[in-house]
């Protein structure tokens, strides 16, 4: 379920300052799934999965899971 929707820097800010003001993380793992560099070598591809798990001041778990996929376009020799 997605809470917060699309992304909107306001929405999305106030969401995380809500979660870490109220409650600790327990653990925050991430796997990385796939990374795909251009011939050129200049952009690459990534995936990656994130299992994130917080607990609030009252004790309830608040489960976090996801999987991202982002492209960056730089080069990582001429930071361009």
């Amino acid at each position: 379920m997605i809470e917060w929707g699309r992304y909107d820097y306001a929405r999305w800010k106030s969401g995380w300052q809500k979660t870490i003001r109220y409650a600790s993380p327990a653990h925050n793992k991430r796997e990385i799934k796939k990374i795909e560099i251009s011939k050129e070598g200049d952009g690459a591809f990534a995936v990656v999965d994130i299992d994130t798990l917080w607990i609030s001041q009252a004790g309830a778990r608040i489960d976090g899971a996801a999987r991202l996929q982002g492209s960056i376009h730089e080069s990582a020799t001429t930071g361009r």
